[in-house]
């Protein structure tokens, strides 16, 4: 071969190889993502037109109670249908609680909005919960194979035994706490908590379940706190924020081992996480022990939230978007 035809060929296998790397380079920049809506006050007249939006500008205001109605409706987001066809919750992931929950006169439609708003977070909070613990499960099974786990796993495990405070490698504590948290025990709870969104902590720091800190960043001191009181409620940046920060806490805290156990037990019997079941053990969350778990009962059954314990997520992913107040 003469050195002109090498040199030819050295030139095309150089161009070949510059051009997969353009090739390789082109696709990671365009990786497929999930797809996502954002819907803000200043584009919801457009909402029966496209459900992709996107927030143009942080001053954005945030979204009143009628007009998240509005675009709830839009999105044909029907908790009727929920409750009697077993529709799919659409992924409608609100960051913020309108400020004007108050002003709602009408029980039914205060309640409807708030459901609304939390149902998919707590879905979503619980979805997350499952993954970890089959992810479990199956390192359950393989930490008896003749294999054992690999070394990925045993990394992952490490890191859930420090953030569910477990003895390290104990599988079968972890499988005590990484578990879900019944919709309707968390609905109801968050409904009494926040005064179904009206609370102070809840407008200004997504505090929806009053969970108290003595830390003084992230969190606000109680109106009319006793004197020489130190406890304060802790801030959330998002209501995901502060229901998965409330599903923790009842996974990992002392006063509520009562709750995981009898939550296992079920899980033993190959039976549903009944909430008549579990609520019972949840005293220690109130000063009102008693009277608390009373009144969360009662916002269960005259809110027929048990059905939304089998609740699924389905549909579009949408994020509606709000600037933070705090």
């Amino acid at each position: 071969m003469k050195i002109f035809d090498k040199s030819i060929i050295a030139v095309l296998l150089s161009l070949t190889f510059c051009a997969i790397a353009l090739a390789i380079g082109f696709h990671s920049k365009v990786a497929t993502k999930s797809p996502k809506a954002f819907l803000t006050e200043r584009n919801l007249s457009d909402v029966r037109k496209d459900k992709r939006f996107k927030q143009k500008e942080s001053s954005d205001k945030v979204l009143s109670a009628d007009k998240l109605s509005i675009a709830f409706n839009s999105l044909k987001y029907d908790l009727a249908g929920v409750i009697k066809k077993g529709a799919f919750v659409p992924r409608i992931f609100l960051e913020k609680i309108p400020t004007d929950m108050s002003d709602i006169q009408r029980p039914k439609q205060k309640k409807e909005i708030f459901f609304k708003i939390v149902l998919p977070i707590i879905l979503k909070a619980n979805n997350k919960i499952i993954t970890d613990r089959q992810r479990l499960l199956r390192i359950g099974i393989e930490t008896n194979s003749l294999l054992g786990i690999n070394a990925l796993d045993k990394l992952w495990l490490a890191a859930m035994s420090d953030k569910y405070k477990t003895r390290r490698d104990d599988v079968s504590q972890l499988l005590l706490r990484v578990d879900i948290i019944p919709p309707s025990i968390a609905l109801a709870q968050a409904a009494e908590e926040s005064g179904w969104g009206t609370s102070r902590f809840a407008i200004e720091g997504n505090a929806l379940f009053g969970q108290w800190t003595y830390g003084v960043s992230n969190s606000l001191i109680p109106l009319g706190r006793d004197l020489g009181k130190k406890h304060r409620v802790k801030v959330f940046p998002t209501i995901f924020d502060a229901v998965k920060a409330y599903m923790h806490n009842l996974n990992t805290h002392n006063a509520y081992r009562e709750f995981r156990k009898k939550r296992e037990n079920l899980r033993k019997k190959n039976l549903p996480l009944f909430s008549e079941k579990l609520l019972g053990s949840l005293k220690n969350y109130s000063q009102r022990r008693d009277e608390y778990i009373k009144t969360v009962r009662s916002i269960i059954s005259s809110n027929q939230l048990d059905i939304f314990d089998n609740a699924k997520l389905g549909g579009d992913y949408v994020i509606i978007v709000q600037p933070p107040t705090i």
